[in-house]
């Protein structure tokens, strides 16, 4: 079949460097101070690559790469600000009727070179997130209280009616969810602590699971490096298996070759041998070269994934008296937590006495859902 001039890879290399080159000089040239001549610079060599992209023949091929160096040389030129002549004839090469875009193109955001320099602090930024998550919980409980018909969906709502009752019912409201779900972990099911079985390798492997709302180091960031070593197997295993299927046949001729000339050799004896030299590795014999220390890499993989998890059960045997205890002291302290908040009342306005339902969560060992310290919540 015959190749394209165009299609060669080194032909895309040097078109894809090239067009890059004149993109870059065309985007920083200092002598155009108008942001739409310099965009319409920039269309219309993207314009220009892009109708000549489907050319086939050598010839006109290497016209438009001598054009295309031409320009970038006048371009080049244009740098200097006293060449008026290079400056001229890339304003005149610019097309009249190219419509200028919008502001809001990316291509126009790049061209913008100097913007003005942002004086917002981080903590700037952390009060606009932590304002956004308290609207974004605002909005959730009032969906929610509008579907059961207790605020009315149709009519607007006072905006300090909204910042003065609505968001701490929001905060409130997000907080019992919380408690309620740490009532179900903690008081109506099993601790949570045990062995994990996770996909890594051909072998499953073990992890511990931690107890609730506690993160200990048990190796667990192993099993990404197990994985990846088992997927740096798996494609060097398929491309050998590629390799096979394409050569394979190649190699048993050329080894019968090997072998044919070899026995004329020998009974014409001619046959030079080398001292000091075993025989000669044939060319099949090779392949079950590479594919036998591919195998001795898949057996040292799972040998170590059978190792981690004989570690990750001591492990768990040797944790799981802490893992328990601490589970006890969560009951314990979920039990108080429940109490404390019947005996003092503690209601959606409670945290304006500094007694918010998120302080006495973590009063009582539980982390708090929506503490947010740039807005003095709780």
């Amino acid at each position: 079949m015959v190749t394209h001039f165009s299609l060669l890879p080194s032909h895309k290399s040097t078109v894809l460097t090239l067009y890059r080159t004149l993109i870059r000089n065309a985007l920083h040239i200092p002598t155009i101070q108008s942001l739409g001549d310099r965009e319409k610079l920039i269309s219309k060599v993207q314009s220009s690559f892009r109708a000549q992209r489907n050319i086939l023949n050598a010839l006109s091929c290497q016209e438009a790469l001598r054009d295309a160096v031409t320009w970038n040389k006048t371009i080049i030129a244009a740098y200097d600000s006293s060449n008026s002549e290079a400056m001229t004839k890339i304003l005149t090469k610019i097309d009249k009727s190219y419509q200028q875009q919008t502001e809001k193109t990316p291509l126009r955001k790049l061209i913008e070179i100097e913007k003005p320099s942002s004086n917002i602090t981080i903590e700037h930024r952390q009060l606009k997130k932590q304002q956004r998550m308290l609207d974004s919980w605002t909005r959730e409980y009032l969906t929610h209280q509008q579907q059961l018909n207790l605020i009315p969906s149709k009519s607007p709502l006072d905006l300090k009616y909204v910042s003065s009752i609505i968001q701490p019912q929001a905060i409130h409201w997000k907080n019992t969810n919380k408690i309620r779900n740490l009532t179900w972990k903690l008081l109506s099911r099993k601790n949570s602590a045990g062995i994990k079985s996770v996909t890594g390798t051909y072998t499953r492997l073990l992890t511990v699971m931690t107890p609730w709302n506690e993160t200990l180091p048990t190796g667990r960031s192993k099993i990404h490096s197990f994985r990846k070593r088992h997927d740096s197997y798996l494609v060097e295993k398929v491309q050998l298996e590629n390799h096979v299927n394409e050569w394979g046949s190649i190699y048993e001729a050329e080894d019968q070759w090997d072998e044919l000339i070899r026995r004329e050799k020998k009974a014409n004896k001619k046959m030079n041998t080398r001292k000091g030299s075993g025989k000669d590795i044939g060319w099949v014999q090779s392949l079950k070269h590479v594919q036998k220390e591919l195998a001795a890499t898949s057996v040292q993989i799972e040998a170590d994934a059978l190792e981690f998890n004989r570690l990750q059960l001591c492990y768990y045997e040797k944790l799981k008296p802490d893992f328990d205890a601490r589970f006890e002291d969560a009951q314990k302290n979920i039990k108080r937590l429940r109490k404390y908040i019947a005996k003092n009342k503690i209601g959606p306005f409670s945290f304006e006495q500094g007694d918010g339902l998120g302080r006495v969560m973590e009063e009582h060992g539980f982390k708090s859902v929506t503490k947010l310290d740039q807005l003095s919540i709780p």
